[in-house]
């Protein structure tokens, strides 16, 4: 629901920033007193650095009441409801080994291999990320692995890396997670970037990052392995957090204890007060 709200409103700003003909054009279905209360606030929040939080509510609410009607009736005769139909019956199949086809070693980590899988049924690309049990067991990491498993299913964001599928092997733990084929932003800054990054280059992973946290914030998760490494790139140059292994769910009135992260990456709490 977050990310439809995020596509409603930028669909919406952009129409309603257009001249009111366009926006009568293709909004055709509002009516007019919403289409010039929303220019009215969109106007007002481009000089404003505090805009109103529900600029678009009233249009929101008359494009659902829209789009249940003649469009959803539309798509219900139509093919791609059966497409729909397919895909809910798919998700809903058990998941193992068998629904993968592996692909090439993409990196690894510290309990096994991170690989490129596709699922045979979609064609989907994702990424695979084992956990081998020897390596989990021997340094007694099981309540860790599952805890990143579990902080993981409550993710729900365009900037953090999410998990699509879990199985378990004989001999592993597996996350199947989103497909990041950019690289790290380590490789870019060092390797393609040895003069830095620009200014508006910084700003804008700045704010994919930082709205990233803000939603692990939201769902009451500390994060606490922030650095280049963990920040991914996918084909469209978005970055996406990454690596959730070290992150731990915030209880009421529980302190966090222990001093974890990477020397030199660790914030000021960590090092200060654990």
């Amino acid at each position: 629901m977050e990310n439809e709200n995020i596509l409603i409103k930028t669909y919406t700003l952009f129409f309603f920033q257009s001249s009111k003909e366009i926006t009568q054009e293709w909004c055709n279905f509002l009516t007019e007193r919403v289409v010039n209360n929303c220019l009215a606030v969109a106007d007002y929040a481009t000089h404003t650095s505090e805009p109103s939080s529900d600029i678009f509510s009233e249009a929101y609410k008359e494009i659902r009441t829209f789009l249940a009607g003649d469009p959803f009736k539309q798509f219900i005769d139509s093919i791609y409801f059966y497409r729909y139909l397919q895909w809910k019956w798919l998700e809903k199949r058990p998941v193992d080994k068998h629904t993968f086809r592996l692909y090439r070693v993409l990196g690894k980590g510290g309990f096994g291999e991170v690989c490129a899988c596709q699922v045979r049924a979609s064609g989907k690309m994702y990424a695979l990320k084992k956990l081998e049990k020897k390596r989990v067991k021997k340094r007694h990491a099981e309540t860790l692995s599952l805890n990143e498993k579990q902080i993981l299913q409550k993710v729900n964001s365009p900037f953090v890396v999410s998990l699509a599928y879990a199985y378990e092997t004989k001999d592993a733990l597996c996350l199947v997670l989103t497909l990041m084929n950019g690289g790290d932003l380590k490789f870019h800054l060092y390797n393609l970037s040895p003069g830095g990054f620009d200014e508006k280059r910084v700003q804008f992973y700045a704010a994919e990052i930082t709205l990233g946290l803000q939603h692990l914030h939201r769902e009451k998760i500390l994060y606490r392995d922030l650095k280049p490494e963990n920040i991914l790139l996918d084909d469209f140059g978005h970055v996406r957090i990454s690596d959730l292994g070290l992150a731990v769910e915030l209880k009421d009135n529980e302190p966090i204890k222990g001093r974890v992260g990477t020397v030199g990456y660790m914030g000021m709490f960590i090092t200060t007060f654990a």
